[in-house]
């Protein structure tokens, strides 16, 4: 990209002490995404172990950043027929 030229975020990468109070959030310039982020699997405190505790379904969560590893590769999905 030059100097002046405007782009979009391909992946992002997460500072983690700049992750918001909030477990689940947006980053405003990208407008498809909602992100959330784990600690330690308390449904109580997590949107993604709340999800998957009460068996709810039609969501798809793929990692895209750890802490240990930074940022993770996109991986191509076959979600099958409807």
């Amino acid at each position: 990209m030059r100097p002046g030229e405007r782009g979009y975020i391909t992946r992002p990468f997460f500072l983690p002490d700049e992750v918001p109070a909030s477990n689940i959030f947006k980053i405003p310039q990208v407008i498809d995404r909602i992100y959330t982020w784990e600690v330690d699997g308390n449904p109580e405190d997590e949107f993604k172990a709340c999800v998957e505790a009460n068996g709810l379904t039609g969501l798809y969560f793929e990692p895209v950043w750890s802490g240990e590893d930074g940022i993770i590769p996109y991986k191509l999905h076959d979600f099958g027929s409807p």
